[in-house]
């Protein structure tokens, strides 16, 4: 009989240790739940703030920095051509924001605009003003400048010598050249250099 109360007393003592071992494991998945949960909604938060903080900033009026370059694009309807040059930012320019620019500088469209570079564009009517004529003149390379009638007007004279350009070369030049563009122009007067 001792030995009967011996087997019941070791079963009650292992069932109540199977018992802990069940609740603490449950418990554990409880708690491993509520960590994933809470870290879920930390997660969460701070997405909402950083979409906050990214929606402020993006809202935050952009300026032109005293070190901006300013981008004018220039088309002339009449020739078709667009003339670009780009400037220092004017001192009366410095700080103004997209609005701004609209607003002072009408006629003029916005294609960029960042702190450090500003693209605007307007449209002329009549002809730019980069059409030239090359031709020979006393010896020399001269350059005309055409207006919208094609009437010449003196640009340059050049020190360029036509007497040791190539045959080919100087008869180009005979009948003129004509050149759009000023960079268009100096490579052209560089090549006879």
């Amino acid at each position: 009989m001792k030995r009967f109360f011996v087997i019941l007393f070791t079963f009650i003592i292992c069932l109540f240790l199977i018992f802990l071992i069940y609740r603490f494991s449950i418990s554990d998945k409880e708690n491993d739940n509520l960590i994933s949960i809470n870290n879920k909604i930390e997660e969460n938060i701070t997405e909402i703030v950083d979409e906050n903080i990214l929606e402020e900033t993006s809202q935050e009026e952009r300026k032109i920095s005293y070190k901006a370059t300013i981008i004018l694009n220039k088309y002339y309807k009449d020739c078709n051509h667009t003339i670009t040059s780009s400037v220092e930012v004017p001192y009366d320019m410095v700080n103004m924001s997209k609005e701004d620019i609209e607003k002072n500088y009408p006629g003029w469209r916005i294609v960029e605009f960042s702190e450090n570079e500003v693209s605007l564009f307007k449209e002329f009517e009549g002809m730019c003003n980069e059409h030239y004529l090359v031709e020979i003149e006393d010896g020399y390379i001269v350059v005309y400048n055409l207006n919208e009638d094609n009437e010449k007007k003196l640009y340059e004279k050049t020190d360029i010598d036509v007497e040791y350009l190539t045959n080919e070369d100087r008869e180009e030049l005979s009948k003129g050249i004509n050149v759009i563009g000023y960079s268009s122009l100096n490579a052209l007067l560089e090549n006879y250099e």
